[in-house]
């Protein structure tokens, strides 16, 4: 008999033959303790019997061996990466870049997107020869500064002289650098009837970096007002417009009620600063126009109404008031500052109808 030792066990080549000459192994098919212990060679068997022979023990130790990968890891371990955190990071970052983007094109949209509005406004004691009298309002052009609310001031113009109002008062900032004047005096000159006062950005008296000061004076046949005043002639009644400069405001030297013409038989104010109508005296004004605000320019939605990002606390934000000392038509404008966008808050050109009433 031949022994040979391979893998774990050794094999007794002719072990049949010798136990059926009653060499002291037992008959076929049945085993004893040494054959027990050598066993079949590894080699020998089949890759799944293999697996269904280890031990309890092994497969025990190779679960704990697992037990503390967290779920990435693992699937790392795997070369599935798919939901490693710095995968969700990109993808986070991903998404959060296409939002950005849809938001800023948005805002550069609306910059442009002019709304041609008509209100009616009621004043006390108005003159029946003036009921109907159409007022357009426009204000904050910014011209000089590189934006689509270009096109909206060319489209309000355009828009305005379709309209042939009795009157158009422009309530300043017109310029935010020196190099929009020649397009600000060609779309000035078409304007009918045009009185204009100048606002801070005129003056570069602002915190925008990008604004620096024009010399604006004579802006004929456009009549600028800087605390004088104009009276005109409409409907055979008597009209008068009184401007105030942005400088004396802001300085509070400012005398508009000083202006103010008992005998015309309609009075408006003009200021860029719609705070003008709590330095008047009741009834000095029936009417007073402001611009400044951009209604807000950058707006965050929220129930019940919107946050103004700019001049968070301003007493009037843009639409009619109705105060002692006149009633208040604050201009959304339409032009922008610090930056080229608007959100939640369309440039507006409006024409205001007066009709009598309380």
């Amino acid at each position: 008999m031949t022994l040979r030792r391979r893998g774990v066990g050794v094999r007794c080549k002719g072990a049949a033959r010798l136990g059926a000459a009653g060499g002291g192994f037992a008959a076929s098919g049945s085993q004893t303790p040494f054959e027990g212990r050598v066993g079949q060679s590894r080699e020998t068997l089949p890759e799944t019997q293999s697996r269904k022979t280890l031990p309890e023990t092994d497969q025990i130790a190779g679960s704990a061996r697992n037990v503390h990968l967290t779920p990435w890891r693992e699937m790392c371990r795997r070369g599935d990466t798919r939901g490693s955190p710095r995968r969700a990071l990109i993808r986070g970052a991903g998404t959060l870049a296409v939002a950005g983007g849809a938001v800023l094109a948005w805002g550069h949209f609306e910059a442009g997107w002019v709304r041609l509005r008509t209100l009616e406004v009621a004043l006390p004691a108005l003159p029946d020869e003036l009921a109907g009298m159409r007022i357009v309002h426009l204000s904050d052009f910014h011209l000089g500064f590189r934006s689509r609310a270009t096109r909206a001031v060319e489209r309000a113009v355009e828009w305005t002289e379709a309209c042939d109002p009795d009157l158009v008062l422009v309530s300043g900032d017109l310029l935010s650098r020196p190099r929009g004047e020649p397009l600000l005096r060609e779309l000035l000159s078409r304007l009918p009837r045009c009185y204009a006062v100048l606002g801070n950005h005129d003056f570069a008296v602002t915190r925008d970096p990008f604004s620096k000061p024009a010399a604006l004076e004579d802006l004929s046949p456009t009549v600028l007002l800087e605390d004088s005043a104009a009276t005109v002639e409409l409907r055979g009644r008597r009209v008068q417009v009184v401007g105030v400069d942005p400088r004396s405001h802001r300085l509070r030297e400012e005398r508009p009620a000083d202006l103010a013409d008992p005998d015309a038989d309609l009075r408006i104010l003009l200021c860029h600063f719609p705070s003008a109508v709590d330095r008047v005296p009741p009834g000095a004004f029936d009417l007073v126009l402001a611009g400044h605000m951009h209604a807000g320019q950058i707006n965050v939605p929220r129930p019940g109404g919107k946050i103004r990002l700019a001049h968070l606390g301003w007493r009037y934000a843009q639409g009619l008031y109705r105060q002692p000392g006149g009633v208040l038509h604050v201009s959304p404008g339409l032009g922008t500052t610090f930056v080229p966008f608007r959100f939640f808050a369309r440039p507006e050109a409006t024409e205001l109808v007066l009709v009598p009433g309380e």
